[in-house]
């Protein structure tokens, strides 16, 4: 009964998670082609449009044994296009571009949106990125203006994090670059990367495993998205293919801004230590600065669920779906997290 009384106060208190608008962990899907379609007019696995190049360059590859990612590769050059932020976009050909509709309608009081998105940095020294950004709806929009309101990206030639938002710190209501990270991340690495859009207080945050910005001036208020957008663009003097990949993608309305995606905080301490994705159907992964000690999962009552892990992923296959506690300890610390299965 002590775990019982541990943790249904936690369970309880982080219950509230907001709204799942999209979560994508790519282990249903066939490996191969994404999509047969590459003029964005005909629908791919899991309902994603693709546009630019060939099937090819939109592959979904087993990365581990039973964990699926999707991989793209671009074009060797680059074209000088007016706006690629605009829908339709005007692109250059050399991008990859998958597109998916919003269709979920946030809550009057979730204000938040939330999206997380793991980035494979790949080995090539190209120029340009791999993006992950959502765009408000383009109708009525004067020709030319920028819809996108929030992302983030991986740069190739740098290695580094860029946050991406709308606001008036060059022009008004422009979308463009916020803040360039510091580390530089290694070839062939898995990154997790996240922002949040609070369009009631004008607040982007971006956060990646090393660093976190709040930016709350020049936020342009009020935004709805309306589609998000994953992007492997080439940039002027790119002269090679970029193989880059994104797996565990995930989007979230809610009523606060916590960057967990379905495991909210339940205190104002910040953690080394993190879980995703949630909701989660076969694997959950821990980051942690410090090596882990223990892990365990409790369901709501309390009661102690047996799972296997190794070093930093615990193998969730056999677990009912529903929402459980995971504990994990490292030398520092104990962090508890609500996480939700599949």
């Amino acid at each position: 009964m002590k775990k019982l009384f541990t943790f249904l106060p936690l369970f309880l208190a982080i219950y509230s998670y907001g709204q799942a608008i999209a979560t994508e962990d790519f282990n249903q899907y066939t490996l191969g082609d994404l999509g047969t379609d590459t003029t964005g007019s005909i629908p791919g696995q899991g309902g994603h449009y693709i546009k630019n190049g060939s099937t090819a360059d939109y592959q979904i590859i087993e990365k581990a044994v039973n964990d699926k990612a999707l991989y793209l590769t671009t074009g060797n050059s680059y074209t000088s296009v007016p706006n690629m932020w605009v829908d339709p976009p005007v692109l250059n050909s050399n991008a990859r571009v998958i597109k998916k509709a919003i269709t979920t309608n946030a809550a009057s009081n979730n204000n938040v949106i939330l999206g997380s998105i793991d980035f494979f940095t790949g080995s090539a020294n190209g120029k340009g990125e791999l993006m992950f950004y959502l765009l408000e709806d383009q109708s009525g929009v004067v020709n030319g203006a920028q819809n996108g309101i929030v992302g983030i990206s991986f740069d190739y030639t740098t290695k580094k994090i860029k946050g991406y938002g709308k606001g008036t710190y060059t022009w008004p209501a422009v979308f463009g670059q916020r803040h360039i990270f510091n580390t530089v991340y290694p070839d062939n690495t898995w990154i997790h990367v996240s922002f949040q859009y609070d369009k009631a207080l004008g607040i982007d945050k971006f956060t990646t495993p090393n660093e976190e910005i709040t930016i709350s001036t020049g936020v342009t208020l009020g935004k709805i998205p309306v589609e998000m957008r994953i992007v492997a663009t080439t940039n002027d003097g790119n002269t090679v293919q970029n193989y880059v990949g994104v797996d565990n993608v995930n989007l979230r309305f809610t009523n606060n801004g916590d960057l967990s995606l379905g495991v909210s905080e339940a205190s104002n301490t910040k953690s080394d230590i993190s879980v995703y994705p949630s909701p989660v159907s076969d694997y959950l992964h821990i980051n942690s600065k410090e090596k882990i000690m223990n892990v365990e999962l409790f369901d709501i009552s309390g009661k102690l669920i047996n799972v296997s892990w190794k070093e930093n992923i615990v193998d969730l296959r056999s677990l009912k779906s529903g929402n459980y506690i995971i504990s994990v300890k490292n030398k520092k610390e104990t962090f508890s997290r609500k996480i939700i299965k599949k």
